[in-house]
């Protein structure tokens, strides 16, 4: 069991020694996001993407797609709320937490509704590029359940 722990310990030590050398992308393509904008570290990823459907459509397949989330890399949410406009998730893998946010806002045209995510760990400067993969993820997912590629 010593072992063990000191195996996990040093694996930990590695992570945080290069979670300060890459990570996700600090700002995307996220200008009019009502979400908050990530800071100067590399532990964070924001992106807006306009989905073809109505909002109150986005915002169901998008909790369903959280909901069902799951990476091993990348744990999966729990202790999700929703909020006016979106969701709020924790995502725990180890020691590990990342906080996620999503809202929707309707689009210029009444067909397409903008989905507006944010990822942040809560530790560390950087994430190697876990909080960039989980939006990608959870964009890829909302547009396979709305029928759109």
């Amino acid at each position: 069991m010593k072992r063990f722990f000191l195996a996990v310990t040093a694996l930990a030590g590695v992570g945080m020694i290069l979670s300060r050398q890459t990570g996700s992308r600090p700002e995307v393509d996220a200008a009019d996001s009502p979400l908050a904008p990530c800071g100067p570290y590399a532990n964070c990823a924001r992106l807006s993407r306009s989905i073809p459907a109505d909002a109150s459509t986005v915002r169901r397949v998008a909790e369903a797609a959280v909901r069902t989330d799951r990476s091993l890399l990348s744990g999966r949410a729990d202790e999700i709320s929703l909020t006016a406009g979106g969701l709020r998730a924790t995502y725990r893998t180890g020691p590990f937490v990342d906080d996620l946010a999503l809202e929707v806002t309707p689009g210029a045209s009444g067909e397409a509704s903008i989905l507006h995510l944010r990822s942040a760990s809560r530790v560390g400067r950087s994430d190697l590029g876990t909080n960039q993969r989980r939006l990608d993820r959870l964009v890829a997912d909302v547009l396979a359940r709305v029928g759109a590629s």
